[in-house]
């Protein structure tokens, strides 16, 4: 809860706002509820917020929770960014290979002058609403057009297999999306790809 003497209506709203994005907020959106800057350095001073980015803050007494690493690089992107790639790869558990950069995708307008926080690599490229999946506050490809991603860059192939494997094992995508990513991958439509051999004369 925020301290007694700071309980005012726009910081009421503020904390509203920042418990559904994992305790983080933007200095502009403090600032739309009528919140100053000094306002935010004052508090921050006396430890109630801290800041963790340029123009990004946090609520120092909210709860811990899982992937706040991402809602900063997302809240950094002014929510235009799409988490894509081996991100969006690990994420769905289609694989169990930690990448060392977090991936994501924004929108060709959005502006490149803005540098990222370090150790995320930015793409640029339209991802339309079919193209995401919501997982509590922040988006992620779907499988399908992570795989796609994945295939056009020519990632490590073995991995790809391995999630295509994964995706048809748990029926997450069809043969016909499978045999198509595929396609991508090796710049050729197979027959009978030997990868899912198996699985297709299993049925």
């Amino acid at each position: 809860m925020l301290q007694q003497h700071i309980m005012s209506l726009p910081w009421n709203k503020l904390f509203e706002m920042a418990s559904e994005q994992k305790g983080y907020f933007l200095t502009q959106q403090a600032n739309e509820l009528g919140i100053s800057s000094p306002s935010l350095n004052q508090q921050k001073n006396r430890g109630y917020i801290e800041s963790v980015f340029h123009g990004i803050y946090r609520f120092s007494q909210f709860p811990i929770s899982n992937n706040e690493d991402l809602m900063v690089i997302w809240l950094w992107s002014k929510g235009e960014g799409i988490f894509s790639n081996e991100t969006a790869l690990l994420h769905h558990q289609l694989s169990d290979v930690l990448p060392r950069k977090i991936h994501i995708t924004l929108p060709p307008s959005h502006s490149r002058q803005r540098k990222p926080p370090k150790g995320v690599i930015p793409y640029y490229d339209d991802v339309p609403d079919d193209d995401i999946t919501w997982h509590g506050e922040l988006p992620f490809t779907s499988p399908e057009r992570t795989l796609r991603d994945l295939a056009k860059k020519k990632f490590d192939q073995e991995l790809i297999e391995q999630a295509i494997k994964k995706t048809l094992l748990n029926d997450i995508l069809t043969f016909q999306k499978v045999a198509e990513i595929i396609a991508i991958l090796y710049g050729l439509i197979p027959k009978e790809p030997k990868i899912l051999k198996g699985k297709h004369n299993a049925k």
